[in-house]
């Protein structure tokens, strides 16, 4: 019989968390506003922690690692995404011309694309050597999405966003895939049209590939060493 499972969030941001407490996806969580690099939570807490898109944000990254180390078991897994430096041109056209213009790229706004409230970008070796700093041992490095529509960043995570919080309110969580539900609609509109076509192209996406350019690096750590006994 599996044991059962307690799944912690933390982040510094009150009214994300707000947002996510309101959805019924995160009911067994247990949501707290923290810090990174000071994690409320005892050594070795946690037999898995997922970073999913936050070593870019924190000013720190070394700092941010070596804190969750200390609250991952020995034995644990430390599962990482992060923006990859060298990312497709189409995925954010403007930036990408920006940055090969040797001109600073866009942060904020409809135009911050990919670079969106970033601090960095790293390469796979760049994230490997900041894990291994960290005293965890990398496991696998895998690259995610190189085909894409032109501009998907800003379609995506600017309209994108908002058409995934109607589907929330309208409660349809059974479908599988990135864009299932919006494919399942019963007319044929423009936002239909242009799901099956993102559906199409982000289908050369699976699986992930390790050489290239490519919109996230998704690397799996483990501490070293054993569990001890005397930790839960």
């Amino acid at each position: 019989m599996l044991s059962s499972s307690e799944l912690h969030g933390v982040d510094s941001d009150e009214g994300r968390l707000r947002e996510a407490l309101s959805d019924s996806s995160f009911t067994r969580a247990r949501l707290v506003v923290g810090d990174g690099l000071h994690l409320p939570y005892q050594d070795e807490a946690f037999d898995k922690v997922v970073l999913s898109e936050v070593l870019e944000h924190v000013p720190d990254d070394a700092a941010a690692l070596r804190e969750v180390t200390r609250v991952t078991r020995r034995g644990g897994i430390v599962a990482i995404s992060v923006p990859h430096r060298r990312y497709p041109f189409l995925w954010d056209p403007v930036n990408a011309a920006r940055q090969a213009l040797g001109l600073r790229p866009y942060t904020s706004g409809f135009f911050g694309g990919l670079w969106t409230g970033h601090l960095r970008l790293y390469s796979p070796d760049e994230l490997s050597e900041l894990v291994k700093a960290a005293r965890l041992r990398v496991e696998d490095v895998r690259l995610e999405i190189r085909f894409c529509m032109p501009f998907s960043h800003n379609v995506i995570y600017g309209v994108g966003k908002a058409l995934l919080r109607l589907r929330a309110r309208r409660k349809q969580t059974t479908e599988t895939g990135r864009y299932a539900f919006w494919g399942t609609q019963p007319r044929l509109t423009p936002v239909l049209l242009g799901v099956r076509l993102f559906t199409a192209i982000d289908r050369l996406n699976e699986p992930g590939f390790d050489r290239g350019p490519a919109v996230n690096i998704c690397l799996k750590a483990r501490r070293p060493g054993k569990r001890s006994l005397t930790k839960r």
